[in-house]
């Protein structure tokens, strides 16, 4: 059957991301029950409450661009020297953002005394922070063609499993660990810049100051947004470790892990969609609200199956990846498990409707609202239930985002033809 409005390079480009997403989320799923078993409860909490506090940097290294700077590249994606401008302009800007994290995270350090903060780990886990600066995802995004940076992503993400059951053998391997996963994401994006210089998909472009302040303020209110929800989603790790210690923090990660990679399937779908639906709406908003609700129906049936599969399903789940030791990771799965469903539907509706509709002040708002409530939820229910307190944070504030946006696509007859 075919789907209208759905040619062959979305279909393309959904299953390269696809491959991106399993290259991220499911080949780690063949290492995690060896990694859990070898490095113990505490030792993988600590390893996920440094990779929680690198991933506020890597948010703000990109700042946004994977929608701003996606939307602005499919529509002048036929120009090259404005494509060139732009390119580069977001690389100048990532770097600069590398820059002031790298500088905070070093003094950050020196103020920091807890058993769970890693320096070590955390300096090594930055080479993955940079990686966000040299790889465009955005940029092969906006001219749909995603095929390299999936099978860069598989080809890396693969070559960590071999490295990660030779290398990892005991507890004190943890330092290993932070090595393999930032050597196996720093690869492809180097290559990617080789790619892009070798077929001469951009020329060089030294942008001015004005133009680098001029990218910063247009991704402003995506960013507060992505900040605001990362912050609430990401500050649950770092609350956990903090108030309930490492052993938690491992439980919960192990979850959460396994909810990363169902929500995982979702992503590619909204995300090849994106870009089509920006290209059309200037020029043909009928097909571009077509499309839109031929993505809506698609998320919803997908991830709300395979969100209740994971429900119905977490306990033998866990019990073969983790093992007997791992049973208090159980009812923190099943808390977890329509959080998938819900971000999709709020993707849809708010990446997708609202802010290729142009209303990016509102997705801001929204997203910072409930990014307020997450942090509220999270210290209360973390304190109160520990590290099912953190899965309950997550999950209600997710179907409250969910409900909000699409509350506004259909208060703004956005879909309306």
């Amino acid at each position: 059957m075919k789907l209208k409005g759905v040619d062959n390079k979305i279909l393309s480009n959904i299953f390269s991301l696809l491959s991106v997403q399993g290259a991220l989320y499911i080949i780690p799923l063949i290492t995690l029950p060896y990694l859990v078993r070898t490095l113990g409860v505490e030792n993988y909490g600590v390893f996920g409450f440094s990779l929680a506090i690198v991933s506020y940097m890597s948010l703000i290294v990109d700042y946004g661009f994977n929608i701003t700077a996606t939307k602005t590249g499919a529509e002048i994606r036929y120009d090259k020297n404005k494509l060139s401008k732009l390119f580069f302009e977001i690389l100048y800007s990532k770097l600069f953002m590398f820059i002031i994290c790298s500088l905070s995270s070093i003094l950050f350090s020196f103020f920091v005394e807890n058993n769970i903060f890693n320096k070590d780990i955390i300096f090594v886990l930055m080479f993955t922070v940079f990686s966000q600066v040299i790889f465009p995802i955005w940029f092969f995004q906006a001219i749909e063609e995603l095929k390299l940076v999936a099978t860069l992503n598989f080809i890396s993400k693969s070559l960590s499993v071999p490295l990660i059951f030779i290398l990892i053998n005991d507890e004190k391997d943890l330092i290993k660990l932070a090595v393999i996963h930032a050597i196996t994401t720093i690869i492809p994006a180097i290559y990617s810049v080789y790619y892009i210089h070798i077929r001469k998909l951009v020329f060089f472009y030294k942008p001015s100051l004005n133009s680098i302040v001029s990218q910063i303020k247009n991704g402003w209110h995506i960013f507060l947004s992505g900040i605001s929800i990362s912050f609430y989603s990401t500050i649950v790790t770092v609350f956990l470790g903090i108030f309930s210690g490492a052993t938690e923090t491992g439980y919960f990660v192990a979850a959460d892990r396994l909810r990363k990679a169902v929500q995982g399937i979702s992503g590619p779908i909204s995300q090849s969609f994106y870009p089509r639906i920006n290209s059309l709406i200037n020029t043909n908003k009928k097909s571009a609200i077509n499309l839109i609700k031929v993505l809506y129906k698609i998320q919803f049936i997908v991830t709300f199956i395979l969100s209740s599969l994971l429900f119905i399903f977490s306990e033998e789940i866990v019990e073969v990846l983790y093992g007997n030791g791992f049973v208090q990771s159980i009812v923190i799965l099943k808390v977890l498990s329509y959080v998938p469903f819900f971000v999709s539907m709020s993707n849809a509706s708010g990446i997708c409707v609202i802010v290729s509709f142009g209303f990016n002040r509102l997705f801001s708002k929204i997203m910072m609202f409930s990014g307020g409530v997450g942090v509220a939820l999270s210290f209360l229910l973390i304190n109160s239930y520990g590290a099912i307190g953190s899965g309950l944070s997550i999950l209600i504030s997710e179907f409250i985002i969910a409900i909000i946006m699409i509350y506004f696509v259909i208060k703004l007859k956005l879909l309306k033809q």
